[in-house]
């Protein structure tokens, strides 16, 4: 009896609250945030790639909610493995990601939930599109075990399910929220703690000062991205040069830099795709269940529900080409463009277009400024985070 005392005692001194084993065995639904914003500052330009918690303890019987804050899936892979991000059956030179976990079949909008019956099956929640809205919902009818997941827009978030035994208490919801944002917290303050070290700086190469800017960034866990960019200087002198470039260690976004140039004759020169990003969603003319292949489909003009197929998301043309002004000098009116600028340290199926091109995305693009002026530029994959300016005086 004073063994079970003690052990009372210390379980109400830890603070942590947890479910009896009888009252588990009814069904729970719990929540996972797949991605977050920041709790003081809801304009902040992060995308948090994290799933929050990241590890679940669950029932069978149990369902799990998982709301999607940010461009985010939660994708559990199957027998086949993790999908591509970019399909490996399309034309050669084209870039179009492997629909199967852009869109979802299950768990969304009006669909009824997604069910969990083993590893045996692939499961995705699609990322946020015009087709799907509202959480992810998924049953539990899985014997124990870890069953993993991750986000294949980013490829460092991963989050894990583990179906325990009836028998095994669970911690309350309470204690879960309380650890969300306890979470979310530390990682909002990580990430502006990162933001505020970022200084300009620049090198001599060949006699011309060229600074250095990075192309976002992230905190060191990989937790937040920082979609800006960082370390611009206030002004700069004719004839210098900037370098862009993802820093070393971020592996999640990516990213252009795109000076517009002018408007000719009402038509900006630059296009920035479907809803003013690079992405153009399209119909899938060459999917498994058509039997085509190498069909890169078109650019379609009417609603998803018109295409004979699927849909899938492809990059336009200027995300993959760069269009560089000559010598990279950029004065009034330039269009200056570096398509994806891709980081350094991303898998190869990122990295390399499809169907073995040898082409790689660039990990870097330089500018120069001969002429004094303000010249804007932005990211066509972020344009409403990511824009900047190089004042030149």
């Amino acid at each position: 009896m004073r063994r079970l005392g003690l052990s009372l005692l210390v379980l109400l001194l830890s603070g942590v609250s947890w479910a009896s084993p009888a009252s588990s065995a009814e069904p729970t639904q719990h929540v996972v945030q797949a991605g977050a914003i920041h709790p003081t500052d809801p304009v902040a330009p992060y995308e948090f790639t994290r799933y929050y918690p990241e590890r679940l303890k669950v029932h069978r019987g149990d369902t799990v909610r998982f709301d999607l804050v940010g461009f985010h899936t939660v994708t559990f892979f199957g027998p086949e493995g993790r999908a591509p991000f970019v399909r490996p059956d399309e034309a050669p030179g084209s870039f179009v990601t492997d629909e199967r976990w852009a869109l979802s079949t299950c768990g969304r909008d009006s669909a009824p939930a997604c069910v969990l019956t083993g590893d045996d099956r692939f499961l995705s929640s699609g990322v946020p599109f015009v087709l799907e809205d509202g959480p992810f919902r998924l049953g539990i009818d899985a014997p124990t075990g870890v069953y993993r997941f991750n986000c294949t827009v980013h490829p460092s978030m991963e989050g894990q399910l583990e179906v325990v035994d009836d028998a095994v208490p669970l911690p309350s919801a309470a204690s879960i929220a309380s650890q969300r944002a306890e979470e979310i917290a530390q990682d909002a303050a990580a990430a502006d703690a990162f933001v505020e070290r970022q200084e300009p700086r620049s090198d001599t190469v060949a006699g011309r000062r060229v600074w250095q800017v990075n192309v976002g960034g992230s905190t060191p866990d990989n937790h937040v991205a920082i979609l800006s960019y960082l370390g611009l200087p206030d002004v700069v002198e004719p004839d210098d040069a900037v370098h862009f470039a993802p820093p070393p260690g971020v592996v999640d976004e990516v990213h252009t830099v795109t000076f517009p140039g002018q408007a000719v004759g009402g038509f900006t020169p630059v296009p920035t795709g479907l809803g003013g990003f690079g992405f153009y969603a399209q119909c899938d003319l060459d999917s498994r269940t058509s039997g085509l292949s190498g069909i890169p489909g078109p650019w379609y003009a009417v609603t998803p529900t018109k295409c004979p197929v699927n849909v899938e998301l492809g990059l336009g043309p200027w995300m993959i080409d760069a269009t560089r002004a000559p010598g990279d000098e950029v004065r009034p009116g330039t269009y200056h463009d570096s398509a994806m600028l891709v980081p350094q340290d991303a898998p190869d199926e990122i990295r390399e277009l499809p169907r073995g091109s040898g082409r790689r995305f660039a990990s870097s693009f330089d500018a120069v400024f001969p002429v004094a002026g303000e010249y804007t530029f932005a990211c066509n994959v972020h344009p409403d985070f990511m824009k900047g300016a190089v004042r030149v005086g």
